[in-house]
């Protein structure tokens, strides 16, 4: 099955989405961005990122599964759906500073027609110092390991991790690299 395959249904959904200003913007996250930037592993699912005020029109178009953070979730919310035979697809709302950084930092991905909005490496180490699994934090470091190469990026995302409560972590991830 091709690469092309994979995303054209949520691509096709997402961009309509767009087109009729239901969302501002999206942008691949997750496990399947990562490998964009160079960590390859294994995932059950894509991931986007979406904004939260386009959430509940996605699910209604999409017919997944819409679910609403409470008080103490790291999520916003998240919609997930399956395409038969092509995987699991989230659809993931951060509050609104994580949405800014993220949406503001994407590189286009080109398969053959397709534009995909990824994450930048650097907002993507951020998110997976957010998330804060074992494996999300052996990402960031691969990512850091593969990316960072000055102390421009380091500062860059240093204050964006203090800006947005991740700092412990993005320490934890960056104590291997001296600049």
């Amino acid at each position: 099955m091709s690469s092309l395959k994979i995303f054209q249904p949520i691509m096709k959904l997402l961009m309509e989405c767009q087109s009729d200003g239901v969302i501002d913007g999206f942008a691949l996250i997750g496990a399947t961005a990562a490998s964009y930037w160079g960590r390859v592993r294994a995932t059950l699912d894509i991931d986007f990122l979406v904004p939260f005020v386009g959430l509940d029109e996605l699910a209604k178009r999409s017919g997944g599964e819409l679910r609403l953070g409470d008080a103490g979730d790291p999520l916003r919310g998240s919609v997930t759906l399956s395409a038969p035979q092509l995987g699991s697809y989230d659809l993931i709302a951060l509050p609104p500073a994580w949405e800014a950084l993220v949406l503001g930092n994407v590189e286009n991905l080109e398969l053959d027609d397709l534009k995909i909005p990824v994450a930048d490496w650097r907002a993507l180490v951020l998110l997976k110092c957010y998330a804060g699994s074992a494996l999300d934090l052996e990402d960031a470091e691969e990512l850091c390991r593969l990316h960072l190469k000055d102390s421009i990026d380091r500062n860059w995302l240093e204050t964006n991790a203090s800006r947005l409560r991740v700092s412990i972590r993005l320490s934890r991830v960056l104590r291997q690299f001296s600049m």
